[in-house]
């Protein structure tokens, strides 16, 4: 086996800076999916998809897959669809978040990664609806951010039951 070499005395070594860049950036990749979907969040919330977009390509598609509904059970099937999407976008959210954390952090205790994710959850969801409500053709609604944060609750649920730290893992 190979032994490391000594350093040269007054000479500068970049090693202890390339070690702590290392552990920089493996404590922040973790949160990289969490930044780039709540980006996307944020793009879903703009006023590209509001409900009269969406309903555009949605609704012709609900109308051939449902040839024998009314036009009226047809828009309230839109607007649960655009509901749901709001609890999935966010259960996603939780997903992610509590997996940064888990990753991120070597104390780890499920339930302050639970609530620090549903904190986090709640903050970017007041955040879009507080955007939403500038929006000439969107409104912010506490509603929506509810329902963001149940959907959120639940994400937890189902990440703390999948989601388990690299040692727990080789642990068994």
């Amino acid at each position: 086996m190979l032994s490391r070499p000594e350093p040269l005395r007054g000479v500068a070594t970049f090693e202890p800076i390339v070690e702590r860049s290392l552990n920089q950036r493996s404590a922040l990749s973790p949160w990289i999916p969490v930044v780039l979907w709540v980006a996307l969040v944020f793009g879903l919330g703009s006023a590209g998809f509001q409900s009269d977009h969406t309903s555009r390509f949605l609704l012709p598609v609900l109308e051939w897959l449902l040839p024998d509904w009314k036009p009226w059970e047809l828009r309230q099937l839109h607007l649960e669809i655009r509901k749901f999407a709001h609890a999935f976008e966010y259960g996603v959210t939780a997903i992610l978040v509590f997996r940064a954390f888990t990753l991120s952090r070597s104390a780890w205790n499920v339930w302050r990664v639970a609530i620090g994710t549903w904190l986090l959850v709640l903050a970017v969801a007041s955040v879009d609806e507080l955007h939403q409500s500038t929006l000439k053709s969107r409104t912010g609604s506490v509603s929506d951010v509810l329902l963001d944060v149940a959907g959120g609750v639940l994400g937890i649920g189902i990440a703390s039951q999948w989601i388990r730290r690299p040692e727990d893992q080789a642990g068994g």
